[in-house]
């Protein structure tokens, strides 16, 4: 894997990220096992969208022993209403959704 400079940070990150939007309907197996593919691969940076309470908690598992190697993006205010990804303020659904 290819590691570039992010930023000023000082940070290595993977030339290759992973965007997660795409499993975030994914049951926690099936997190687990791409995120854990991609850390296996080099990847140490990804973006997540974690809409919901139980996405977060399946990216919480996948990350176990290997979080303090990774970068994560999160999207703030993001929240999954009926399936549609969506931008909020409203705490109420953000936690609830």
């Amino acid at each position: 894997m290819i590691y570039r400079e992010f930023g000023k940070t000082g940070w290595k990150v993977s030339a290759i990220g992973m965007g997660c939007e795409y499993v975030w309907t994914a049951d926690e197996k099936t997190v687990c096992e791409v995120v854990r593919a991609a850390v296996d691969a080099g990847v140490n940076y990804f973006d997540l969208f974690v809409g919901t309470p139980t996405t977060r908690e399946y990216y919480a598992e996948a990350l176990k022993g290997v979080r303090e190697k990774v970068y994560l993006a999160g999207h703030l205010g993001c929240a999954d209403i009926d399936g549609q990804y969506v931008k909020t303020r409203d705490e109420e659904l953000r936690t609830n959704a």
